[in-house]
């Protein structure tokens, strides 16, 4: 099992998806959540978050014949795709940031 880098004890993925956070919710005050075909980008990214729950729990069960490395790295993609999701989505109901046409 390889060692995982740290910064000031912290793991970098934590350090990476807190950059993550606060970049996206600076991006959404200054210029609004943009919207594609008339729905906003986090309800795209909570359909992603769909997908990808699903395929986790298919590789977990071993419905799908998939190498085991992948489980792991849809785990951290999940964790940013859902980052950035409830960040943008909490920014729009509680912040009340405007959503683009």
């Amino acid at each position: 099992m390889a060692i995982q880098p740290k910064v000031l004890g912290i793991p970098t993925h934590i350090i990476l998806g807190l950059l993550l956070v606060i970049t996206v919710a600076a991006l959404i005050v200054t210029f609004g959540i943009p919207s594609i075909f008339g729905l906003a980008v986090y309800a795209y990214l909570g359909i992603l978050l769909l997908f990808l729950v699903n395929f986790q729990v298919f590789v977990a069960k071993k419905w799908l014949p998939v190498d085991f490395k992948w489980h792991r790295r849809n785990g951290m993609v999940i964790f940013y795709v859902g980052l950035t999701h409830a960040t943008i989505a909490l920014g729009a109901y509680l912040f009340h940031v405007r959503v683009l046409p």
